[in-house]
């Protein structure tokens, strides 16, 4: 007999009694207190108002499923079939607000039927709730990093190559781009990327994407600033900054075509940022770019390795 939606959820209006102590918690004593948060925050409310507009059905809500992974990564879990563990669990049960836990192959279903437009539904929900929580510090400046991020997968997982995995360097990986708020730790964006891609790549369309999300949300006057790795020293992300009038700090690599080695190999005066430490400015011109950059170089005297500063915009 096939069940009803109804007959799957579990209706919890109340909360556990909470106590610290001294002696040891279980691994799953701060699912009570996330699902605090989510009421707070009115999850519920969010992702079905948000998802009401794509087409992932089932026999689960959107909400339901995505407590049910929330809810495994919390716990431990790593791979779907670990739910098997948790799924007759009666706390995991309460913090999802379900009588009963989708299986696996239910929840592979679930995801299959993602498409650009329901991720970006994600991506939606992400943002909305970051922006009210930084809105909400009154930060009169947001510096955001911005960088890749390897994630070791299976052999068999879909879209993902080997690449750039220093850990693990056979192995298949995602390589996501993630935007970092330095200022409270929030991941304010990400898009995931299979791993055999360079750091940069979709850098661009992210970040402006970003820009104008956050404006947005926050007000067009809203100041940003990026801090970025060599990966991101480009003709294309550094003109994009400029004309959204974002600051920058892009380190710069020792490219040959940069004509940088010869002008610190040509110093002779640098000065004293510390015990064993030197710097010097100068603005240095990119004729392929039609560009000058202000360009801080620093090096530890004591070991003679010099090494590349942020490179800013004049």
């Amino acid at each position: 007999m096939r069940l009803s939606r109804a007959d799957f959820r579990s209706a919890c209006k109340s909360f556990l009694r909470i106590e610290f102590a001294s002696q040891g918690i279980t691994a799953f004593g701060g699912l009570e207190l996330i699902r605090r948060y989510f009421r707070l925050i009115e999850l519920h409310r969010r992702v079905q108002s948000v998802f009401g507009r794509y087409g992932v059905g089932g026999d689960y809500r959107a909400i339901d499923m995505i407590l049910v992974i929330v809810g495994l990564i919390l716990v431990g879990g790593r791979r779907l079939d670990h739910l098997n563990y948790v799924c007759d669990d009666p706390l995991v049960k309460r913090f999802c607000g379900l009588l009963r836990l989708p299986r696996e192959r239910s929840v592979a279903r679930w995801l299959k039927r993602f498409t650009q437009k329901s991720l970006a539904a994600l991506v939606e929900i992400n943002s909305e709730i970051v922006c009210e929580a930084v809105e909400k510090k009154n930060l009169g400046r947001l510096t955001l990093d911005i960088d890749g991020s390897v994630i070791t997968t299976g052999a068999s997982v879909a879209w993902a190559f080997r690449g750039f995995n220093p850990h693990h360097r056979k192995e298949p990986s995602y390589y996501p781009i993630l935007a970092h708020l330095a200022q409270t730790g929030h991941i304010v964006r990400v898009k995931n990327r299979p791993g055999n891609v360079h750091d940069s790549k979709g850098a661009v369309a992210f970040m402006r994407e970003l820009i104008d999300d956050l404006r947005r949300r926050l007000g067009r006057s809203l100041a940003l600033e990026f801090r970025m790795d060599g990966a991101f020293f480009q003709r294309e992300i550094i003109e994009l900054l400029e004309r959204r009038k974002a600051g920058y700090a892009v380190k710069v690599p020792f490219f040959k075509w940069l004509g940088l080695l010869p002008l610190i190999r040509e110093r002779q005066r640098w000065h004293t940022l510390g015990e064993g430490l030197g710097c010097f400015e100068l603005s240095l011109d990119i004729a392929p770019w039609e560009k000058t950059l202000r360009v801080v170089v620093s090096k530890d005297c004591a070991s003679r390795n010099e090494k590349e500063l942020p490179a800013q915009s004049v």
